[in-house]
């Protein structure tokens, strides 16, 4: 099977180099949808050697316009074909899946709440969490099942819960003080969440997910990485311990064994010593 790199070398030898370009984004949102489609591109090019470059780069572009359709389709938004180019679909896909992961759930709730139509909230939504303004989206989203929309208004119910179930918002105050007492007052990830109530109290997968977009993780700044997993954790509401709820998403945070081993002994080593701070 190829690997990525291996497919996308293909790709740069069939000459088309913008398609390069748009490739990466593919795979990105491929990654976040858990979709195997690498086995399918060999066996297109394989069995289409015989073909010039550009026929076998459309056949190329017309299966992963297959696959990017299909995941569209399921989230229920119907995109206009006459005007969308591919490079935008691919974009809009990935919007679609950072919704939910988007912070400020009172300005989703505002959005979901006003008198806007679907479509326009949708737009709304997404000009969030992309580069897209929701002017240059409204043209491109023909329309939108209302179903998509009650399932984000829920998952941010369901965070307010969460949120709202905390009785005493200080205990994420008092254990991060502490976390910067340890590390000296030294700049940490989650400090950009801790100046709202809004902000606080998220589930800690919410803030791994942006910390992931961000910031590189490699076995060259495991400490920092460490500190900035604990602060996240002390900001996050938790059901578990704090290391559990961390090793449970060890293979999120990096497929690279030397990385998770070392980062899973960093943080175990910081909550024991924070904890006697």
């Amino acid at each position: 099977m190829y690997s990525y790199h291996e497919f996308k070398q293909v790709v740069l030898n069939l000459g088309d180099y913008q398609f390069v370009d748009i490739v990466d984004a593919i795979d990105d949102i491929f990654t976040k949808y858990n979709v195997e489609y690498l086995d399918q591109m060999e066996d297109i090019i394989m069995s289409n050697i015989d073909l010039s470059a550009q026929e076998t780069i459309d056949i190329l572009k017309h299966h992963l316009l297959g696959f990017i359709d299909y995941l569209v389709n399921l989230n229920k938004v119907q995109l206009n074909e006459n005007i969308i180019l591919l490079s935008q679909k691919v974009k809009i896909l990935d919007a679609l899946y950072e919704i939910d992961g988007y912070l400020d759930k009172s300005i989703m709730n505002d959005i979901l709440d006003s008198d806007l139509n679907d479509e326009e909230k949708l737009c709304k939504l997404l000009s969030l969490v992309s580069n897209f303004d929701e002017y240059e989206l409204l043209p491109l989203i023909e329309s939108v099942d209302s179903s998509l929309l009650l399932v984000i208004k829920n998952l941010i119910n369901q965070v307010n819960d969460l949120v709202g179930n905390q009785t005493n918002i200080s205990e994420y105050v008092i254990l991060y003080k502490k976390l910067k007492q340890y590390v000296q007052n030294k700049d940490l990830y989650a400090d950009k969440f801790t100046s709202s109530v809004d902000t606080l109290g998220l589930p800690f997968i919410s803030y791994l997910n942006l910390f992931i977009k961000e910031i590189p993780i490699t076995l060259e700044n495991i400490d920092n990485v460490a500190l900035d997993m604990v602060s996240m954790l002390f900001i996050s509401h938790v059901d578990d311990v704090y290391i559990n709820i961390f090793r449970n998403t060890l293979s999120k945070i990096s497929n690279v064994l030397d990385v998770t081993k070392a980062l899973d002994k960093q943080v175990s080593k910081i909550l024991i010593e924070v904890n006697n701070v």
